[in-house]
């Protein structure tokens, strides 16, 4: 991953219960920068969402079907996608 630095976390990781609660959406809206870009997930998109400061990859795969996955090489960060068959 030359060039990139990257956060990537699972809730439950040293937060409290309040945190896990209620700073999803302070999060979603923030362009604060966090010093790394961070991956994250648990808020399904239909989309991939490609932010300055974060990357939400979470496009609902259990309910929607589709898996997304980010691939980051080198300086080039690009998305993978394996779809359910019907």
């Amino acid at each position: 991953m030359s060039g990139w630095r990257c956060l990537g976390s699972s809730a439950g990781e040293a937060q409290s219960e309040q945190d896990l609660l209620w700073i999803r959406e302070p999060f979603l809206s923030s362009r604060a920068n966090y010093g790394k870009m961070v991956v994250h997930g648990h808020t399904p998109v239909l989309e991939p969402e490609m932010r300055e400061n974060r990357i939400n990859i979470d496009t609902g795969a259990c309910l929607s079907g589709r898996l997304t996955c980010l691939v980051l090489e080198a300086a080039e960060r690009r998305l993978l996608f394996a779809v359910k068959a019907p």
